[in-house]
């Protein structure tokens, strides 16, 4: 067994995840970047990654996040038992460390009504609060009910604004369409201006792996293609809201609360396959029952 330094681990660790574990344009890198090197920070960069215990990990884990959110104590738990299950895997193995039996995720509160009230959805489309290219993206994230890193892989020759479609990659590999409203049009005419070529959506902020991205990621000057992590922190600082993958939950609710809308319909907007998948994403919103209750009345006959 080779006697690796964590720092060096772990380095080695993300640099094959990217490539091979990890899905293009999630913040997973990152994540798991940041949660490792506070493993690291604990344990120390130069400790033999075999002399580091599961009992250890599992015991850093509670240290660091017993008190965060579900969310963030699970994230951290993923992070190390990815990182271990690789270091086993490689070739010579870096540590015979498992992840004890006790350290379980804990449980995610569920709510099952994940769509955004009316009034806040509108008020994400106020010129007067918040800046053409969020207001542009937020947009044909709702008329589309497309995922994130989807839509910011489109290249501005893959739009038809005039026909109000686009073909991306999505998922999997395959190619769809997808369409939005002319007001969406009107929003990408605006943004993308005299360009021509590139990404539709930039940002300022390189991403972390810069060096490494495709000519295709840039755009002018210093800009490059805005990635997904960047969109999901300005939505929250931005809007305080929740996440912003609640947005297609928003449409797909919306859509699923109006009578007429086929299952078939609504699996050819979302790019779902199954009524299942279909299921978690389509909930009425708090309006739609509000509605529904005011049509069927009470027993009272009010």
């Amino acid at each position: 067994m080779v006697a690796q330094p964590l720092g060096k681990a772990i380095d080695t660790y993300l640099g094959w995840a990217v490539i091979h574990a990890f899905k293009e344009g999630s913040g997973t890198p990152r994540t798991y970047r940041i949660k490792l090197n506070m493993y690291a920070n604990a344990f120390g960069h130069e400790t033999p990654v075999k002399d580091i215990s599961g009992q250890d990990w599992y015991q850093a884990c509670g240290q660091y996040w017993a008190h965060a959110s579900p969310e963030t104590y699970n994230s951290g738990r993923r992070a190390a038992i990815s990182f271990l299950k690789f270091c086993r895997d490689s070739e010579p193995p870096l540590t015979e460390a498992e992840p004890p039996r006790l350290w379980m995720p804990r449980k995610v509160p569920t709510n099952r009504s994940r769509a955004l009230p009316q009034a806040t959805m509108v008020s994400l489309f106020d010129p007067e609060k918040y800046p053409l290219r969020e207001r542009c993206l937020w947009s044909l994230l709702y008329d589309s009910s497309e995922r994130l890193s989807a839509v910011l892989a489109l290249d501005i020759p893959d739009l038809d604004l005039d026909a109000c479609i686009a073909s991306l990659r999505v998922k999997g590999g395959d190619i769809r369409y997808i369409a939005w409203t002319p007001a969406t049009s009107a929003l990408l005419r605006e943004y993308i201006g005299e360009r021509k070529h590139g990404p539709v959506y930039l940002g300022e902020v390189p991403p972390w792996n810069w060096r490494d991205r495709p000519a295709s990621d840039r755009g002018p000057g210093n800009l490059f293609r805005l990635t997904a992590h960047r969109a999901r922190v300005l939505y929250k600082e931005l809007t305080g809201v929740g996440k912003l993958h609640r947005i297609r939950h928003t449409r797909l609710s919306d859509l699923g609360s109006r009578d007429g809308t086929s299952s078939p319909m609504l699996k050819a907007i979302s790019g779902h396959t199954t009524d299942k998948m279909l299921s978690h994403y389509s909930q009425p919103t708090p309006e739609a029952v509000a509605a529904f209750m005011a049509r069927v009345g009470s027993l009272m006959g009010e």
